[in-house]
């Protein structure tokens, strides 16, 4: 069974995509010239929600692309050997 995931920005609504087991999903876009730009990701599987932060970049415009892992247990942040667990199912 795959997870729903839907990503937005307040200006762009990438839509709801299905992610099935072992799957990526990935997407790019320009930054904003004057920072401030957030996305978001809702994920859905069978009863259960989810919501995390997945891209942000500050006012000076450093750019944060962050790796997440869904599993049973709710959504990792992922960097390299690194694993820290950000939240659970709802």
């Amino acid at each position: 069974m795959a997870v729903i995931v839907h990503c937005r920005s307040k200006q762009h609504d990438l839509g709801a995509r299905a992610v099935g087991a072992g799957a990526t999903y990935s997407f790019t876009f320009g930054k904003n010239l004057f920072g401030g730009t957030l996305f978001w990701c809702r994920a859905a599987f069978q009863d259960r929600r989810l919501a995390f932060l997945a891209f942000k970049q500050d006012d000076e415009g450093n750019v944060y692309v962050i790796d997440f892992e869904v599993s049973d247990d709710g959504v990792d942040r992922v960097n390299g050997e690194e694993r820290v667990h950000i939240t659970g199912w709802n």
